[in-house]
């Protein structure tokens, strides 16, 4: 079984507003760090633009080093790509999606 060490989040928009977020330029646009007892740690950026769209890239790290990486959303014509693969990664995609609700696209092997 994974085990969560810790799951930090900060703003990455220093206007980030909750009267502003939906259209007019005060997105929340979190930036997630989930690390794992086992050295692993997912990062997940939202860059998202409220009604305009998403756009969301997470990496996955092992002990410093970049082992999978992921793009997806619905802004500007961008297309899911993905390095993390099912068998490798799914249990720490699965932990990612319980802790903070992000579901890091899988491509099956």
């Amino acid at each position: 079984m994974i085990k969560t060490k810790f799951v930090e989040r900060k703003e990455l928009n220093p206007f980030a507003d909750e009267r502003t977020c939906r259209n007019g330029g005060g997105y929340f646009q979190p930036e997630w760090h989930v690390a794992f007892e086992d050295g692993v740690e997912i990062v997940v950026w939202d860059t998202s633009c409220g009604e305009f769209g998403s756009r969301i890239d997470a990496a996955m790290y092992f002990k410093g080093h970049l082992v999978a990486y992921a793009s997806w959303g619905s802004m500007g014509g961008r297309e899911t790509s993905s390095t993390f693969r099912d068998v490798q990664h799914r249990p720490w995609t699965e932990a990612v999606y319980q802790e903070i609700g992000y579901d890091i696209p899988i491509l099956c092997d």
